[in-house]
């Protein structure tokens, strides 16, 4: 039937009609052996083996599993005609193919294991899943048809080396489909190199006739109908093989999967096929065969498995009339693995959020699984207890490393219940989670003990994780990370507080609220040279060699200025003087030692005996003193005032820079002043004397950070003289806001500082209205508002009010990054007038933003639905919220309001915010496939187009930030 080169496979039988199952008895618990001396699949729909060809019963007369190579016996389908049709020729069971090795023509490969000549050993059946639903014979015939599960476990030898191979057989009560995994398993200790598989038959017969025809393609379209190739190098993921009546489509979901055919009647004819150049007298070369004799199979290529590694397989085998292929392949195509995880992230977890795939079966559960190392080891989640809900967040994660996420449905039928898991979806966006990424670039300048480090500033992954607030970094003494004081969050930055002399490795991190990222490191950061030997002799003579030296820590180099004795000479390289002099006298000079960071010099005078040397005699300094040296507090945006204070202090100053807001009195040592910033300080005063000798000290200082009160969110009263006119507010003043048509003219945009807001009016067809000549906004009764916004507090709210006397519309809540839009319905009933539009929301910092908008209201008149008066086109236009694809009340009512009957051309085009990530297309097709489910119930007979555009604009679409659904319609 099938030969595949694939990572995963399964096998689905896909019968669209057929008779009910009818127990002869109650169904009996399973066993890990079969209960009887046959088991045998059977559902009423499809069975394996036991013969009866074109026959509406059969005499039960073998396992379903065949007893030489634990594959499926002979399949058979049931008809719409009512009676029961062979697969495969004679009494054929499936084939299967491994291969591996280095050489070959179609496929790169030299050593083939044929299940049906190289028999496997079967190691064990195992049917403990196997639900008993009639009993029937006596021993040794005793006879147990049913459902459920049975796992085939097998081993060989492929190219000297041991692979086992697992089949999973699962099938439905009432499913009209069978599902097989195939798992191989390399159980040696060296690599499977090039493992490929092959799954098929080698004599093909469908509907009674042993020479159908066999066409390549792929399921395609909303509706998943089977579309024949155009180019035969093109890969097909499915083989339709029919006659006039009857016909068989074999499916893969897996990516690379191909599919080839070739004459009968061994299986080797279709495993060694190149899938483009597929032969069988042919009618279109390498796409469609005559109606011949043939054998085919399904091809899929596992690569290199490693010991202890395996590859798993997945594919479809669905069968009916040929009438009716369609449908058999529009239900395969359903049976897919959910769409592609969103993962939204959060400290140390996520929030992930999936849509449902389509299954004829009934969902009851999902599994859940992530990696964080590329998907080369899996964390597996099943629910317990089970359910449907598209969410679920995942805790215990670290904010420091990547990690993908995929799902998968669990689908449950039958009684007792059957569960059987699907695919699993492809990956998630790899993300880390919320601490930021590590620095770049990373370099270092040593100083007098300190080190500057310059970098790429560290990025955050996202617009959804909080931005740096700080850098820490780490010397390796103390053990343990140390946070930048004051705060610092841009390069270059000061790494304070080492020791000169000392070689250091230095690693900087980024923090956000998350916690901290990874780290770089920065290595040989050295200081400024110290001298650990700076004592010399201060005598000499011309009698015994003068011998002594300094000495400066590693990595140095030494040079003098001034003069030594004459015969005396100094080494540069390691700072040792040696020689006899050969004058006498006093001499003094200076010793420099230098390194990467800078240079330390030290001054010495060496004499000979009976040379007197002055010493001039020097007053001493009686320097400032403090009298004493407390701790300070204050509060931010509050006065504060401190006095410092020292004996014989003339005056003050700061050593570096006092905190935002505040100032020293040089003269009288008061600081004073509002501090706008927050935190822990060290001022460091110095009192000095007049000649400019002095004594410094650290005065600690704590500031409290200001909380603002939340304030409320009711509205604020507009005066007569303020009604039509633009008002933007902050905490009550008028601030300075931008306030203007947008670019479409029909709808208004508030721009201040920061943030903003958008405004406009949708009419019954979902679009937004238009201005009025002088740029009013126009409202009507039984419509909506649009209102829109960004730079707000995130998760808080914004209320929103219609005056004269104010009612308030409703609601919206803002999202993690302080960004909300919402459609709110005019349901009071206003004076048609000028009237005014009131938001009202918090800042990130509690100071309360309000913007007052004028809008004209009028009554809304009765307009006729598409197609009621001869109208023949009409533009709908559905708006949705950020990251929303589900339809709600307010886009069913819009729609709703469509009247066309008649068969009509539908484009249903869906938009994003105009980004060209992927997620983002996604989301837009998402959205328009929704509408076009529920446009589709009203219009029945309508020739839909659904496409998702993400990122490109379209005027209508303008007022709703671009995030809404297009329809035109046409009849």
């Amino acid at each position: 039937m099938i030969r595949l080169r694939i990572t995963k496979l399964i096998l689905i039988m896909l019968i669209t009609s057929g008779l009910p199952i009818i127990s002869s008895q109650p169904a009996v618990a399973s066993s890990s052996a079969c209960p009887t001396n046959l088991c045998v699949f059977d559902n009423g729909k499809m069975r394996f083996g036991n013969g009866g060809q074109g026959q509406t019963t059969y005499t039960v007369s073998q396992n379903s599993i065949n007893s030489d190579t634990g594959l499926f016996n002979q399949p058979f389908y049931k008809s719409a005609d009512g009676n029961w049709y062979k697969l495969t020729f004679s009494s054929f069971p499936l084939d299967l193919a491994v291969g591996s090795g280095t050489g070959g023509g179609n496929w790169t490969g030299n050593t083939v294991i044929d299940f049906s000549v190289n028999r496997p050993v079967i190691s064990s059946i195992d049917y403990s899943g196997f639900i008993v639903t009639s009993n029937g014979g006596s021993s040794p015939n005793s006879w147990s048809k049913g459902y459920g599960v049975i796992i085939v476990t097998t081993t060989n030898t492929l190219n000297t080396q041991s692979i086992e191979v697992k089949q999973k057989y699962e099938l439905g009560q009432t499913s009209q489909f069978v599902k097989i995994t195939t798992t191989v398993k390399n159980t040696s200790a060296t690599t499977v190199n090039n493992l490929n598989i092959w799954v098929g038959t080698r004599d093909d017969y469908v509907g009674g006739s042993d020479s159908p025809q066999k066409t390549r393609g792929n399921l395609n379209g909303a509706g998943g109908t089977f579309q024949r190739l155009t180019t035969a190098t093109d890969k097909a993921t499915a083989l339709q093989i029919t006659t006039v009546n009857e016909g068989a489509l074999f499916y893969s979901t897996t990516l690379n999967t191909d599919m080839a055919f070739n004459n009968c009647c061994s299986f080797s004819n279709a495993y060694n096929q190149l899938p483009s150049e597929s032969e069988n007298g042919t009618v279109i070369a390498g796409i469609q065969s005559e109606f011949n004799d043939g054998s085919y199979a399904a091809i899929l290529a596992g690569g290199s498995i490693s010991a202890g590694a395996s590859a798993e397989i997945v594919w479809f085998y669905a069968a009916g009339a040929t009438a009716d292929l369609d449908a058999v392949a529009s239900a395969v195509s359903s049976a897919a693995a959910p769409a592609v995880p969103e993962a939204q992230r959060n400290d140390n977890s996520v929030v992930l959020n999936w849509v449902a795939p389509t299954t004829s079966e009934t969902i009851t559960n999902y599994a859940i699984r992530y990696s964080s190392d590329g998907g080369s080891t899996w964390t597996t989640i099943t629910r317990s207890p089970a359910s449907t809900s598209l969410t679920e967040t995942i805790t215990g994660l670290s904010n420091t490393l990547t990690y993908v996420f995929q799902v998968a449905a669990i689908t449950t039928g039958g009684t007792p219940s059957v569960s059987t898991q699907g695919d699993w979806s492809g990956d998630s966006l790899s993300e880390i989670l919320g601490s930021p990424n590590a620095p770049t670039s990373a370099s270092a300048t040593g100083g007098d003990r300190s080190a500057v480090i310059t970098f790429t500033e560290a990025t955050t992954n996202g617009t959804e994780t909080a931005t740096v607030t700080n850098y820490e970094y780490f010397t390796g003494s103390p053990d343990t990370w140390t946070a930048l004081s004051p705060v610092d969050t841009s390069s270059p930055i000061t790494i304070p507080n080492l020791q000169n002399g000392q070689n250091y490795t230095i690693q900087i991190r980024a923090v956000n609220s998350y916690g901290p990222g990874p780290s770089v490191s920065i290595e040989n950061v050295r200081t400024l040279p110290a001298f650990t030997d700076d004592v010399l002799a201060s005598t000499f003579d011309d009698v015994v060699a003068y011998t002594d030296s300094v000495t400066a820590t590693s990595g140095v180099t030494y040079s003098r200025s001034g003069a030594l004795p004459a015969g005396i000479n100094f080494n540069t390289t390691t700072g040792r003087f040696s020689g006899t002099a050969t004058e006498l006298g006093s001499f003094t000079f200076t010793i420099t030692a230098t390194n990467t960071a800078g240079s330390i010099s030290r001054t010495y005078t060496i004499t000979s005996p009976g040379f007197e040397v002055s010493t001039p005699q020097i007053a001493p300094i009686d320097f400032p003193t403090f009298v004493n040296i407390p701790s300070f507090s204050a509060n931010q945006f509050q006065p504060f005032t401190a006095t410092i204070a020292a004996v014989r202090g003339d005056y003050y100053e700061v050593d570096g820079a006092l905190p935002a807001g505040l100032s020293l009195n040089q003269i009288t040592g008061v600081i004073s002043g509002t501090p706008t910033v927050f935190g822990s300080f060290n001022l460091v005063i110095i009192a000095r004397i007049r000649n400019g000798g002095g004594t410094a000290a650290s005065f600690p200082l704590t500031i409290s950070r200001f909380i603002r009160p939340v304030p409320t969110l009711d509205a604020i009263t507009i005066s007569n003289s303020e009604i039509g006119n633009p008002l933007v507010t902050i905490n009550g003043e008028i601030v300075k806001a931008l306030v203007q048509p947008n670019n479409t003219s029909n709808g208004i945009e508030v721009i201040s500082e920061g943030w903003g807001m958008s405004i406009s009016a949708t009419q019954a067809t979902g679009q937004a209205a238009p201005l009025t000549e002088v740029k009013t906004l126009v409202i009507k009764s039984n419509e909506k508002v649009y209102v829109g916004g960004k730079g707000f507090k995130p998760n808080s709210n914004v209320r929103i009010f219609i005056f004269s006397t104010a009612v308030e519309l409703g609601t919206i809540i803002t999202d993690k990054s302080g960004e909300f839009s919402g459609l709110l319905s005019i349901t009071t009933k206003l004076t048609e007038g000028l009237h005014t539009i009131q938001a009202n929301g918090m800042s990130p910092e509690n100071d309360l933003r309000s913007v007052s908008i004028p809008a004209l209201y009028s009554i809304s008149r009765a307009v006729n639905p598409a197609g009621s008066s001869g109208t023949s086109a009409l533009t709908l236009v559905i708006p949705f919220s950020l990251n929303q694809y589900t339809i709600g009340a307010t886009q069913r009512e819009i729609i709703m309001k469509v009247a066309v009957q008649k068969p009509a051309s539908i484009r249903v085009i869906g938009y994003s915010q105009p980004s060209k990530k992927q997620a983002d297309i996604a989301l837009s097709l998402d959205r328009a496939i929704e509408v076009r489910k529920s446009l589709s119930k009203i219009i029945p007979n309508g020739k839909f187009t659904v496409r998702g555009l993400g990122p490109k604009s379209n005027p209508v679409c303008a007022p709703f930030k671009n995030k809404c659904v297009v329809i035109y319609i046409n009849n």
